[in-house]
């Protein structure tokens, strides 16, 4: 597989770069380049790669049944999962070099959908915990980040996103959605909810949420509902707003948010 980096104006301005990386034919592939560092994924097989040379750094492998994904301050995570278990056998955190900074025990692996820490000094979630993520040291441990479900003895992780120096979590188990401090570890509110819907973006101050019913913004530090808008106040048709949908946060307050059929425009009632 080669990756070529260059501009519009001139595409052979920068360089490019072969990987031998061995895959199946059907197997996906995937490519990180904002978090610091370049990370090439193909099937089971990993590359780290500087994003200035395009130079690659370090490789790895996952289980094809694991999660590898990159994060803030040029990491990787890892979970390591058995085809046919349950649960994660546990994490590990790779620095830019590859090397493993932070392994966690824990049989839980976070999936989140945003993933946006103030900076390098928010600790990153592996397993049940908080560690460095300069050092890999741990630095905390919550059982908010665990959830059992009623019918297996599986343990699934609840941390939906980060906003900051805040951790989403939605426990659909037991029916909670919670503001976890990433600094401390600590709650910081926990809401009784079987609404929990997908996150679809955050403006630096409010997170939107969106689910069959409409759309709705809560503040991540406190759980408050700051607006609701069902379906049915902007147009009468709502399947014309459901299903596939994007939306994108211009500044405090003001979105755009569009489905297969329809846009609206969303702005502060102030305005």
């Amino acid at each position: 597989m080669r990756v070529h980096a260059g501009t519009l104006a001139d595409p052979d301005a920068y360089w490019s770069q072969a990987f031998v990386m061995g895959a199946l034919w059907e197997d996906f592939y995937s490519l990180d380049v904002s978090h610091g560092q370049g990370v090439f994924t193909l099937g089971a097989d990993i590359a780290g790669f500087d994003l200035a040379s395009g130079k690659q750094t370090w490789t790895t492998t996952q289980d094809r049944c694991s999660y590898a994904g990159a994060t803030s301050g040029a990491l990787l995570v890892r979970a390591r999962t058995e085809c046919g278990d349950e649960e994660a056998a546990g994490s590990d955190l790779l620095n830019r070099t590859g090397r493993t900074i932070a392994t966690s025990n824990s049989a839980v692996a976070q999936t989140l959908s945003i993933d946006l820490p103030t900076d390098d000094t928010v600790p990153v979630l592996l397993g049940d915990s908080g560690y460095d993520r300069r050092t890999g040291s741990h630095l905390w441990t919550s059982s908010d980040l665990i959830s059992a479900p009623q019918e297996t003895n599986a343990t699934t992780g609840t941390a939906a996103a980060i906003f900051g120096d805040v951790a989403l979590l939605q426990d659909t188990n037991a029916n909670t959605t919670s503001g976890l401090d990433l600094r401390t570890g600590h709650r910081l509110w926990r809401t009784d909810t079987t609404r929990f819907g997908t996150i679809l973006g955050w403006d630096g101050h409010t997170v939107v949420l969106s689910d069959y019913t409409g759309l709705w913004a809560i503040d991540p530090r406190t759980g408050t509902i700051t607006w609701d808008i069902p379906f049915l106040a902007v147009n009468t048709d709502t399947e014309a707003l459901t299903g596939p949908s994007q939306l994108a946060a211009h500044d405090k307050g003001h979105y755009t948010y569009a489905s297969a059929q329809t846009i609206i425009r969303l702005r502060p009632l102030e305005q």
